[in-house]
């Protein structure tokens, strides 16, 4: 799934592992809180993915695109993605 200009609350669950990338050229503004490497008004691009296999320390992370389109990949412990209809995010 993606945020656009959003910050969203994605729950752990059985999910061991979360990925963001930019959706476009860049995206500014990335935050990532409850996640082993934090980030605060990073700056994403589509040729440089800093935001990959970045592992739930908490029970939910918060995830932050100030400027553009953020997509977000879930992965559980055998390296599967999210499937819908999991409850994997929460609106901030």
């Amino acid at each position: 799934f993606a945020i656009h200009n959003d910050s969203i609350m994605v729950k752990k669950g059985y999910w061991k592992w979360l990925s963001v990338f930019a959706a476009g050229s860049e995206v500014r503004g990335v935050s990532l809180r409850g996640l082993k490497y934090p980030l605060q008004e990073a700056v994403l691009t589509n040729t440089y993915p800093i935001g990959v296999s970045n592992e739930f320390v908490s029970s939910s992370a918060v995830v932050t695109a100030a400027q553009g389109t953020l997509g977000l990949i879930g992965m559980d412990s055998a390296g599967s993605a999210v499937r819908k209809g999991t409850g994997f995010c929460l609106k901030v």
